[in-house]
């Protein structure tokens, strides 16, 4: 216990901290949209006036947590980050489907893959900082955090 506050405290990053911010952005992708029927974009479809404005704080949310994820794996991974990230997604779709994984004219079950592969860059996106200065021992800092303002 006194191990992982310490760890917080000094800028630490372990497994727990890579798989947090995996289940959170797992619970966005699945809220905002899943096969099951259960999902923010299931509850708009259903029109009706009563629940406009909730719907529509919901959706601000969403969208809001989006921009802050988002920006974190654009900023984080760049853009040679994230073409690969897509590229390797896009071979382990390949192989499953050779190896006869899946059926890739299932819808169901490439909407599943496709947002595993989401949750997955979202949460390397958060998380890349952490892994490049584990690895590297190097601080990642994004371009507009040196940007001097005062020029």
């Amino acid at each position: 216990m006194a191990e992982s506050k310490l760890n917080a405290a000094s800028g630490a990053f372990g497994w727990s901290g890579f798989a947090w911010r995996w289940i959170s952005a797992l619970a966005l992708v699945l809220l905002t949209y899943n096969p099951m029927g259960w999902s923010y974009v299931h509850w708009i479809s259903e029109w009706n006036t009563e629940s406009l404005p909730l719907k529509a704080l919901a959706g601000l949310v969403l969208t809001a947590a989006y921009f802050v994820a988002g920006r974190a794996a654009a900023g984080s991974l760049g853009n040679i980050g994230s073409i690969f990230f897509l590229l390797i997604f896009a071979a382990l779709i390949w192989l499953m489907q050779s190896k006869g994984w899946f059926d890739p004219k299932n819808a169901t079950a490439l909407t599943w893959i496709l947002q595993l592969a989401l949750s997955i860059y979202l949460a390397l996106g958060m998380t890349a900082s952490f892994l490049w200065k584990r690895l590297t021992g190097q601080v990642d800092i994004a371009a507009e955090d040196h940007v001097d303002h005062n020029h």
